[in-house]
């Protein structure tokens, strides 16, 4: 089945080529697209953490250089807005790594999946708050919400895009 999107006419800003992956993009499914926009933003990202980028090894070895990315990707990560308590280390580690394993994939993958992975982070935000028994939410309630975690995951992919595509080589 065709999906049916509403299409603004692009004609003549595109090149042949721009429509075509544009087209090739809209007819993909949503676990594809996430993983071409991965793909394109990992390798456009990758300069910024690996001097001596070898795009022949990314294309034969999808682990290459993952873990440099992970840790890359926690230095820019804006902790603040998971408030006092989930931002502190090693909390906001056990949180990322609950609710996603890696954060690369939703972080530099496709905007239309951030509902649920907001929903992801926002549940293991509270198993992890319920884990810590004697832990600060004996004091007081979790101030971190769902809308939080949603907002928390478009900041960081915002910061993460400025600073992959902020100094084109044109």
């Amino acid at each position: 089945m065709k999906k049916l999107f509403v299409q603004a006419d692009l004609s003549g800003w595109l090149s042949p080529d721009e429509e075509r992956l544009l087209n090739l993009y809209r007819d993909s499914c949503q676990e594809d697209r996430s993983q071409f926009l991965y793909r394109i933003t990992r390798r456009r990202f990758a300069p910024y953490f690996a001097e001596s980028f070898d795009k022949e090894r990314d294309a034969a070895d999808p682990s290459y250089l993952h873990e440099e990315l992970e840790q890359q990707l926690r230095t820019i990560c804006p902790r603040d807005l998971l408030g006092e308590f989930l931002g502190e280390e090693p909390h906001c580690w056990e949180l990322w790594a609950t609710a996603w394993g890696s954060v690369a994939p939703v972080i530099l993958g496709a905007a239309e999946q951030d509902g649920w992975r907001a929903d992801e982070l926002y549940n293991a935000a509270i198993r992890l708050w319920d884990m810590l028994g004697d832990g600060p939410h004996c004091r007081k309630p979790m101030k971190f919400k769902r809308k939080d975690a949603l907002a928390f995951i478009e900041a960081w992919r915002e910061a993460a895009l400025e600073l992959a595509f902020s100094h084109r080589d044109d």
